[in-house]
């Protein structure tokens, strides 16, 4: 059965998990694949990282026509915008026009900042290590508002 519908393959692997976890979070590259495609299938809702460039902006786009022309949930898709500098104007304004044309676009922006790069170097999320940073702070948004949107 696999073979004929190798899109559900994930689905059938989480299924034991669903009863055991409020939320399970699955980090996938930005492409699609089948394995995007398994996700797609098993994701009650996907989170997608933006930057504020009209490049990301496109794919975003693609990514929203493909779920919808592919059968899949896009009402579920809720995007945020990272690696954003406030005091650029382009970054204003693209964050905007993203907010104007799809929905579910967070208020929540993580900022360009040097805490956020460290992450990989402390191999420890932003809270652990500067948690009182701004960039602390954007995290902690940014799960809040997930939380309220995700949680019935």
């Amino acid at each position: 059965a696999e073979k004929k519908n190798p899109t559900a393959r994930l689905s059938k692997t989480l299924e034991p998990l669903r009863g055991e976890y409020d939320h399970i979070l699955l980090d996938c590259p930005p492409t699609i694949n089948l394995l995007a495609e398994n996700v797609f299938a098993a994701a009650d809702v996907i989170v997608v990282p933006l930057i504020p460039t009209t490049l990301s902006l496109m794919a975003h786009k693609q990514l929203l026509d493909f779920l919808a022309g592919n059968g899949y949930k896009s009402s579920q898709v809720y995007a945020f915008f990272s690696m954003v500098d406030g005091r650029k104007k382009m970054h204003r304004e693209l964050i905007a026009q993203a907010r104007g044309e799809y929905e579910h676009v967070l208020d929540a922006a993580i900022p360009y900042l040097s805490h956020v790069e460290q992450m990989g170097v402390y191999r420890a999320p932003v809270g652990v290590f500067a948690a009182s940073s701004p960039a602390a702070a954007a995290y902690d948004q940014l799960w809040q508002e997930l939380h309220t949107a995700i949680t019935p």
